[in-house]
């Protein structure tokens, strides 16, 4: 994990990538810790709504940093998989267009 090694050491872009599944890890806990309370019924729907949408800012965020490291260094790794060159950049490109559509989302979703 990045967290834990040197950071005067710089050993490339993929030491980053620990950040990245640290972040959709925390993401996937606070979506099924929010969407139990919501079922259980802790809190009223437009309050779910509105902590659905601070998640998907985060999930744009990752993204939109993923995709911009895929392109600037032509590296992509998406679940166990590396790849490399001209893919890689192709699938940056399409990380930050998600990215942002996210990101739009989440100020329709706070908005409401």
């Amino acid at each position: 994990m990045v967290l834990l090694r040197s950071l005067r050491h710089w050993h490339g872009p993929m030491r980053l990538y620990g950040l990245f599944e640290l972040g959709w890890l925390a993401y996937m806990v606070a979506m099924v810790v929010l969407t139990g309370m919501a079922l259980v019924g802790f809190m009223d729907l437009l309050s779910y709504l509105r902590l659905i949408a601070i998640l998907l800012f985060v999930i744009g965020s990752i993204l939109c940093a993923d995709g911009i490291l895929g392109i600037t260094t032509g590296l992509d790794k998406t679940g166990t998989r590396v790849r490399r060159d001209r893919i890689a950049k192709a699938l940056g490109a399409a990380k930050i267009m998600v990215g942002l559509a996210a990101l739009v989302l989440t100020a329709i979703g706070i908005g409401l």
